[in-house]
């Protein structure tokens, strides 16, 4: 319900309950009616505490998603692939972060979470990530005959450049999940939980 409707509501219960005590002498009604007014407001106040505490937590969740998939298409990126696993450590540790991040954002149980927190169009999304993904492991050895050879660095090629647009462009796909508004341009008592009475 409209917040203006329910401050009327209020304002006019009170009002009707004060007058009709008056009226009927009956003045004793008149501390539960007040009491009614405070409970009624402090319930209303609570389910919007509820309300932002649930968008915050589904944030919070969504948030870790995006974290991840932009720490696989830059970690990836940066290396220009998927590497195998080879002696110079510090490439090993960033590839195998890569990997986690990829199956907490777009494969295995990051996939499902991903479902039930985001609309098909970061699922399409991350059905193309996984498709380079599973591309990317899977040819990760240059063929030997030249003519296979300029073939896989075309398609490697693809494969890298898709992620570096999935880089610059994640925000814009994510923005519908993440975004919360100009908050910053907002009064600091406009975040007050009891802000009942201001408008």
């Amino acid at each position: 319900m409209n917040e203006t409707i329910l401050r009327i509501i209020l304002g006019v219960t009170i009002i009707a309950s004060i007058i009709i005590a008056f009226v009927k002498n009956q003045f004793q009604l008149l501390p539960i009616v007040l009491f009614g007014a405070i409970a009624a407001h402090f319930s209303n106040q609570a389910y919007k505490f509820t309300h932002e505490k649930f968008r915050l937590d589904l944030f919070d969740k969504r948030w870790d998603i995006y974290e991840r998939t932009l720490e696989f298409c830059s970690s990836v990126f940066s290396h220009g692939g998927i590497p195998k696993y080879g002696k110079n450590e510090k490439q090993n540790e960033d590839i195998e972060k890569a990997l986690i991040a990829a199956h907490e954002s777009f494969r295995g149980i990051g996939l499902h979470r991903a479902k039930s927190l985001f609309g098909e169009d970061i699922q399409a999304l991350f059905t193309d990530l996984n498709n380079s993904y599973a591309w990317l492991t899977s040819y990760q050895d240059r063929p030997e005959d030249p003519s296979d050879r300029q073939k896989w660095a075309q398609e490697k090629m693809e494969h890298v450049k898709f992620l570096l647009d999935t880089i610059s462009r994640i925000s814009d796909h994510f923005k519908p999940y993440l975004y919360f508004g100009d908050y910053k341009k907002l009064p600091a008592n406009e975040f007050w939980i009891f802000n009942w009475f201001r408008k």
